[in-house]
């Protein structure tokens, strides 16, 4: 009986073992699926807040999508915003490969093409090439809109170095930007304000160098403001823009 009584608290020793080992494999397989139901979702999410699309070429499938855009000019830069579904019309894409980003930054080690926000002094930067496209896509539906009624105005709160000022710019008024030449719908004029003036004068000569045109003609206009205020005495705008820190 002792003997029998031994085997039988093995028995059940081994078969606990067992099944706490079943018990915990099903944990196990389950806490797996759920954490890769988990991470599909994460990645589907990631890939439409990222504007991700997979187009062919010769050598393969290749991913573009935000902050991968980089280029080694700035039609490369642009070719590739397109590409990655970030940039969807003529005149955002014309306007914005008319405005040498490198001409407005601080020429940082990772170059101005880089699908990256860059430092432009003073605790400001100039933000991602995509973050611009995505804001001058949204822009333009409210412009063009409002094209017939009146002169356009828009109003940049926190212009920085005066990059995406400058393309607006261009959106409006055409300059190099060749669909605006030819289609003559946008006319208007921009403001940018910002509360340092060092960040004012540094717009204004990043502005000096391949786009006066837009000073000249009184396009574009740099000024110190307070984004908190606007810009009443040329108030309403069309559109306002904010990129700065609130």
């Amino acid at each position: 009986d002792t003997t029998l009584v031994i085997r039988d608290a093995m028995v059940a020793k081994k078969l606990s073992i067992f099944l706490i080992f079943v018990l915990l494999s099903f944990t196990k397989s389950k806490a797996y699926n759920i954490v890769s139901e988990r991470l599909s979702v994460w990645k589907t999410n990631l890939r439409r807040n990222s504007y991700s699309v997979v187009y062919q070429t010769r050598k393969g499938a290749l991913t573009m999508r935000a902050w991968t855009c980089h280029g080694r000019t700035q039609r490369e830069m642009v070719d590739k915003l397109q590409q990655a579904g970030i940039i969807k019309s003529q005149s955002i894409r014309d306007c914005m490969a008319s405005v040498d980003r490198a001409n407005y930054v601080v020429k940082p080690p990772s170059g101005p093409y880089n699908d990256s926000p860059q430092g432009i002094g003073y605790g400001a930067t100039i933000s991602a090439p995509h973050m611009h496209a995505h804001a001058l896509e949204e822009i333009v539906t409210y412009l063009q809109a409002s094209a017939k009624k009146s002169e356009l105005s828009v109003l940049d709160v926190g212009c920085g170095s005066g990059y995406l000022t400058a393309c607006l710019g261009r959106l409006l008024n055409g300059g190099d930007c060749e669909s605006n030449r030819q289609q003559q719908t946008l006319r208007g004029k921009v403001y940018g304000i910002e509360y340092m003036k060092e960040l004012v004068d540094f717009s204004i000569e990043n502005t000096k160098i391949a786009d006066i045109d837009l000073l000249s003609q009184g396009v574009v206009t740099y000024q110190v403001g307070d984004g908190w205020k606007g810009l009443p005495e040329k108030a309403p705008f069309t559109a306002i823009h904010v990129g700065a820190a609130a």
